[in-house]
Parts: structure tokens; C-alpha cells; sequence
């Protein structure tokens, strides 16, 4: 999700910020690359949903959709 305006093949910068305890032990955020390739308006006014291929490093920890928590 984002409220700017970008266009598909945009190259972006991506964080994943690290859970709480994460933090604590000291852990940075992981960080990544990605382009565009998908581009919609969301349910929420001005906010537009985007996805995004991976062209950086890939994010190996596992975790769960929050819809199946």
C-alpha cells in the first residue's frame, strides 16, 4: 500500500521492518529491490495497492498471513 504515485516498471527500495524483539537484539531491518508490476486503487481513499517483483535479495524467515493468525 502506498498514497504515492508510481508507475509500473518503477524500481524501488524496499523495508521490511523487523518485529519488536527483534529490534531489541539488536537486528536492522531487512532491506531489498523491487519493480513495480502491478499498480490498482485500494479500498481506502487516495491509497493505491501495488505489486512488486523482487530483484534484490529475497526475505528468508517464515511467517504467516495475518488473515490466518
Amino acid at each position: 500500500m502506498t498514497r504515492f504515485d508510481v508507475a509500473i516498471g518503477s524500481d524501488l527500495e524496499i523495508r521490511i521492518p523487523l518485529a519488536q524483539y527483534a529490534s531489541r537484539r539488536g537486528e536492522a531491518d531487512f532491506t531489498t529491490q523491487g519493480r513495480v508490476v502491478h499498480v490498482r486503487d485500494s479500498q481506502w481513499d487516495g491509497e493505491k495497492l501495488i505489486g512488486v517483483q523482487f530483484t534484490g535479495p529475497r526475505f528468508q524467515r517464515m511467517f504467516r498471513s495475518e488473515s490466518a493468525a
